[in-house]
């Protein structure tokens, strides 16, 4: 038994000891690391928690953003050629557009989309507001009108989403932490700061 411990207590010993870190304390519970090396490993921009809790927590977000982002990313690459399209034709053109776009979008994201948990929903509806500049509700709105939209916003209240609610950088530190952790680490390509 004491063997065993003491072996426990080796291998932690150790496994401090080769962590070489140039970390920086931001808040009274958690700490920011522009790199960390680990084992001859070099991680970049690491956030540690002084809680377990709030470090799984913040982890599980990075985890959400990283698997989000590429659908935000095509999102807004489609909103901005909707908005070319709407300047270039007729507006029953347009509507006929966005129409075969919508069918497109449902053939290729709809299976993946709708397997998103609750939390990575919320995620998906921060990033849109942030990447977009706008709120969902009033994209909703543009896109597919006033009843769609008042339809989803009460589907959202259902699960705890407020798609009128304007994106704030500074309400949320943690999202806007997570999203630069991974910029910085390489994760998640072309991520822009919002305000």
């Amino acid at each position: 038994m004491k063997i065993t411990l003491n072996l426990a207590f080796i291998f932690f010993l150790t496994l401090t000891s080769f962590a070489q870190t140039n970390g920086i304390k931001d808040d009274t519970y958690k700490t920011k690391y522009d790199s960390a090396v680990i084992y001859g490993g070099t991680f970049a921009a690491v956030t540690l928690y002084s809680n377990d809790l709030e470090q799984y927590k913040y982890n599980m977000l990075k985890r959400r953003v990283q698997k989000i982002y590429p659908y935000v990313e095509q999102g807004k690459k489609i909103l901005t050629e909707m908005s070319k399209n709407e300047e270039l034709s007729k507006k029953k053109d347009h509507k006929k557009y966005i129409k075969n776009t919508e069918d497109e979008l449902k053939v290729k994201f709809e299976d993946e989309l709708k397997n998103l948990t609750i939390n990575e929903g919320l995620v998906l509806v921060k990033l849109v507001n942030r990447e977009t500049g706008n709120n969902c509700y009033n994209l909703i709105k543009n896109l597919k009108g006033s009843i769609n939209a008042f339809f989803w916003q009460q589907i959202g209240k259902r699960y705890g989403y407020d798609l009128k609610q304007e994106y704030i950088s500074t309400e949320n530190k943690e999202l806007e932490q997570a999203i630069e952790d991974l910029k910085e680490g390489g994760l998640v390509p072309m991520l822009s700061k919002r305000k």
